[in-house]
């Protein structure tokens, strides 16, 4: 045991100190900087490290950096490290990670997700839809339509958008019906009293703001 004991001394300790980080010439301003990184800034001027990093960054900024001067904020919440600074979200930017294909626009206030996708996620997302109520039975691709619901379209001058085709066809054509929506599918107004399924996919080519976008042409309903 004593010999043991005689080892265990020859063995140098290890060096736990903490390497001193390099002085910035222009001090951060306090939510962008830690409160251990200021630590480690005054230890290097020999300032006191005590109380808090409000505290602690107005000593640092007064002894070595006193010709700058940043609006200190008075809570500790102000204070706090931001969780990502401009640095990384440049460098998101670059790597195309904040604006990609699918752009996600988050609402705080009304708590809304707005989700935008390409013509061309729409497209394949509109025939998986399609093709998988081919496979139902023919009575669950039929329904009644909604009373006091305006489904056959009167001929009228002028031009009509056709959800199908993705362009503006005449109006002056008998046949035109206005889609509906149910039960998060799109149905084709039939008869007066019913209407089946969409089985054609959409042009997802989108209309000029201001013009309705929810009909077909006589040529598609009867396909």
């Amino acid at each position: 045991l004593p010999q043991t004991n005689e080892q265990f001394k020859a063995f140098p300790k290890p060096n736990c100190k903490i390497p001193l980080l390099p002085l910035p010439t222009i001090l951060p301003p306090i939510n962008k900087v830690s409160r251990d990184t200021l630590r480690n800034w005054c230890q290097q001027f020999n300032l006191s490290t005590d109380g808090q990093k409000i505290e602690v960054y107005l000593r640092l900024q007064k002894h070595a950096y006193p010709e700058q001067k940043y609006d200190v904020p008075e809570t500790f919440q102000e204070a706090r490290l931001r969780p990502c600074s401009r640095k990384c979200k440049e460098v998101a930017d670059a790597m195309g990670l904040r604006k990609g294909r699918n752009k996600v626009k988050k609402e705080d206030e009304a708590n809304v997700v707005e989700v935008v996708t390409s013509a061309q996620e729409s497209m394949l997302a509109s025939w998986a839809r399609i093709a998988a109520r081919a496979a139902q039975r023919k009575a669950v691709n039929s329904c009644p339509i909604p009373t006091s619901v305006e489904a056959f379209l009167l001929q009228t001058s002028g031009v009509r958008w056709c959800v199908v085709h993705g362009q503006l066809l005449s109006a002056d054509a008998a046949g035109w019906v206005r889609l509906q929506f149910h039960a998060g599918q799109t149905w084709v107004p039939d008869t007066p009293k019913r209407m089946i399924a969409l089985f054609l996919l959409p042009a997802c080519t989108f209309p000029s703001p201001g013009l309705e976008d929810n009909m077909l042409c006589p040529e598609c309903v009867k396909r």
